[in-house]
């Protein structure tokens, strides 16, 4: 950028160029190369009055080196200026909770803004980032404590309901016990019954017939030697007849 005289004369592209010695001068030279400007952490209020700061890197290219030198006195300046005051805009819109999930929001209020006024000042702003939010030592401590409680929470939660799946099955398995002992109980009165009533049906059957009066005799004979082994292994005295 050439002035003459103290005043505005050309804008010089690369290569070579001759100027008047002592009556013209650079007044500003810059490149088309893209450039970083670190904006300063800015204290911010959420929506839900939770303090905080932030801050963020600006990514922008010079566009127009006159309006970069005459539209405005420092043009750094005021892109800083420009993105920390939106910032700290946007987030006093959003919660705590929301701040850490909606970056990406950030970035692109912030890179649409920007570029509305800088582009003013021959400057235009290709990203903004979001780097770091940062809450205040105090709602940090409130949140790890609020962690700490959800955690002995669902602690306390899945043990009791490991508790109760215990006695749920341990019900269960008593009530299959006993459902089992009495099917099994069922079963062998059952086939006692069955053998009991082939056993009479038997007898019935060689009672009545040819030969019913040995039969019988050798049932009665049978259960008078049954009753006199029973009466020799009992402890009490005795006497038989």
């Amino acid at each position: 950028l050439i002035e003459r005289l103290g005043r505005y004369k050309r804008t010089l592209t690369a290569g070579l160029h001759p100027k008047l010695p002592f009556i013209e001068s650079v007044a500003a030279y810059s490149s088309i190369r893209e450039r970083v400007l670190d904006v300063p952490a800015q204290r911010c209020i959420t929506k839900d009055n939770a303090p905080l700061s932030a801050d963020a890197v600006v990514f922008y290219r010079i566009t127009d080196l006159t309006k970069a030198k005459y539209a405005i006195d420092d043009y750094r300046l005021g892109v800083s200026n420009l993105v920390l005051t939106q910032l700290r805009s946007e987030i006093g819109q959003l919660t705590l909770d929301e701040t850490f999930t909606a970056r990406e929001q950030l970035n692109a209020i912030l890179l649409r803004e920007a570029n509305a006024v800088s582009r003013a000042w021959g400057v235009e702003v290709l990203r903004v980032e979001v780097r770091d939010i940062l809450p205040s030592p105090e709602i940090i401590s409130a949140m790890e404590l609020q962690m700490a409680a959800e955690r002995r929470k669902r602690a306390a939660v899945l043990e009791s309901e490991g508790k109760r799946e215990a006695a749920v099955n341990a019900a269960t398995g008593r009530r299959d016990a006993v459902v089992l002992a009495a099917e099994g109980e069922r079963a062998r009165l059952t086939a006692e019954a069955t053998g009991m009533a082939e056993a009479l049906a038997s007898i019935g059957s060689a009672l009545a017939g040819a030969r019913g009066d040995a039969a019988a005799a050798l049932l009665v004979a049978r259960a008078k030697i049954a009753a006199d082994l029973a009466l020799a292994t009992s402890a009490n005295a005795k006497v038989i007849v």
